[in-house]
């Protein structure tokens, strides 16, 4: 019986492919599942013998989701640890946060009870000697003024009927027609 059939087309000879056996088709089928070549051989034999075939994983595989699943485990307990110390110290801040504000509250209630009155004096002393300042201040510059009145008086004659003081003179500037003032010096005795 002749396996290779030969068929003629345009001077060349082609070949058909072989089909795969029950064999390569079986071990194909097992590698796909992750199995090595030696593990597939083996349940052939065993599919062979009418034996049920066991679809396992290779060592490798089985070894490699082990390596995987022992990783998270770890990873989920490292994780449980953060969390619980997370917890730890929320409730550490939150027993600060309240020793804190039982401070606040009783020094608030602290200061209502014994609030400084003489510090409140001492302002009050203060404003009033600032007031009084202000007064004398007043007084002073009315009394320079007056003065200055005077001396311009006896110094150029009779005062002005204009608002102006005499000692200075109007200019009116020619681009806007504001007047400028000009300040003459004063006469020293």
């Amino acid at each position: 019986m002749n396996k290779k059939k030969k068929v003629e087309k345009s001077g060349s000879e082609i070949k058909k492919k072989r089909k795969l056996s029950e064999y390569n088709k079986f071990i194909k089928k097992q590698m796909g599942s992750g199995m090595s070549m030696r593990e597939a051989a083996e349940s052939w034999k065993d599919h062979k013998s009418g034996l049920p075939v066991e679809h396992r994983t290779s060592v490798r595989s089985r070894s490699r989701n082990e390596e995987i699943e022992d990783a998270l485990i770890r990873n989920m307990i490292e994780l449980q640890k953060v969390h619980t110390d997370m917890a730890v110290k929320f409730d550490n801040l939150s027993k600060e946060i309240s020793h804190l504000l039982a401070l606040f509250e009783s020094t608030a209630r602290t200061f209502a009870k014994t609030a400084p009155m003489g510090e409140f004096e001492k302002d009050k002393e203060f404003l009033e000697k600032i007031d009084r300042l202000l007064d004398q201040n007043k007084v002073l510059a009315k009394g320079l003024t007056l003065m200055e009145e005077r001396l311009r008086e006896r110094v150029y004659g009779s005062t002005p009927s204009s608002t102006m003081p005499p000692s200075q003179e109007s200019i009116s500037r020619p681009d806007s027609g504001h007047p400028i003032t000009t300040k003459r010096p004063l006469p020293k005795f």
